[in-house]
Formats: structure tokens, sequence, C-alpha cells
């Protein structure tokens, strides 16, 4: 289940020649449970991100809470899922997680699934990046300093006091061992590690 129309016809083409069988592709998690209700299938391979509507994750779940044996692997550009806007970002037992900037074979990401439907209630594995080590509010502060905003407005949103933003800040400087490059504003050089964690290269504005 992805999205982008292009991504999802790429992928189709590249596991042409692999011995997986697709049963169907969909852009948004209605169209796939709604397919997935007529077209059993073993393994689901999903986007975190789906436009406006659920979630990867949402539908992960409830592909989960049906079928206990199904395999779940993640492909998504976000580097850890608690990126994603939501109150409930954790994956399902038994996921995999693959980031889009880090499958650079086919036969990797064919690799992963197929073990996937060999183990699927394995533990989750595949959050491997240093945004793996901030907790939760951090991620959510890192974030919020990418659209733009204040400590003080961080601070407001988070029902914190400044002090603690500015604690957060400085732990997320070291947990990813940010360094500004000289001449550049802090803030903008958080930004812009946040949204390449997010495979993203512009700065959204602020809503």
């Amino acid at each position: 289940m992805e999205d982008d129309s292009l991504a999802r016809a790429s992928l189709s083409r590249s596991f042409n020649n692999t011995g997986i069988e697709i049963a169907f592709t969909a852009k948004t998690a209605g169209e796939f449970l709604s397919l997935w209700r007529t077209r059993p299938i073993n393994l689901a391979l999903l986007d975190c991100h789906l436009g406006d509507g659920p979630t990867g994750i949402d539908v992960a779940r409830k592909l989960r809470q049906e079928d206990k044996d199904i395999a779940l692997v993640f492909l998504t550009s976000f580097e850890d899922p608690r990126m994603l806007a939501g109150e409930n970002t954790e994956l399902p037992v038994g996921s995999r997680y693959l980031t889009k900037q880090k499958v650079e074979t086919i036969s990797t990401l064919v690799n992963t699934m197929r073990e996937a439907v060999e183990k699927p209630r394995e533990p989750i594995s595949g959050i491997t990046s240093p945004f793996h080590s901030l907790s939760d509010s951090q991620i959510e502060t890192l974030g919020l300093v990418a659209q733009g905003l204040s400590n003080a407005e961080i601070a407001k949103r988070q029902f914190v006091s400044e002090k603690t933003v500015e604690n957060h800040i400085r732990k997320i400087s070291k947990e990813l061992n940010i360094t500004t490059p000289s001449g550049m504003n802090s803030r903008v050089h958080f930004a812009k590690v946040y949204l390449r964690a997010m495979g993203l290269t512009e700065i959204s504005p602020v809503i």
C-alpha cells in the first residue's frame, strides 16, 4: 500500500522477477481494506504516511487484530514511525521496518518480506536510526522546531516550561550529534536534520 502511484508501479515491476505474487495494490487505507476482504494475502507491504485519513500503521493494527499470522513490512521515508502525526504510532507485533533511503536493491526488500512471512510474530525489527533513542516528547519537540515554532510556542503546545523545551533541544542535539555548520542558524539546521529524516527537503509552513 503506497499513496504514490509512480512508486506503486515501480515496486510492482521490480517484483515481477522475484517470484512474489502481487494480489493487489492500493493507494488509501480504505481501498486496501476493501480489497483485502475479498483477496486473502499472507503479507502486507505498507507505507506509514498515506495522506489524509488512516495511516499505514492503522491498517497494520487492523490486519494484526484479525490475522495473527499475516506478515507486516513497512517501507517508508520516516526514520522513526513516531515522526508520523498522530496519537498512536506504535507498530504491531511482528512488524519489519525499512526506510526507502536505505533500501538500495530490491533484493533487500524481498529478503525482509520472505523473513517476515516465515516468522510473522517475531519482535519488531528495523528501527535502527539515531532518532529511535529519542523520547516521544523529544521527537515532538524536534518536529515543532522544524515547523518554525519558538521555544515559547513549543512550551505552550506541550504544557511545559521554556526551560524544559531548552533541555529537550540540548538533549536532542547530544543524542543526534547535531553540530550546526558555521554561518547557519541552529534552528534551521535542526529543521533540515528532521526533514531529511522524513525523506523531505523543504520546510512546510506552520499551520
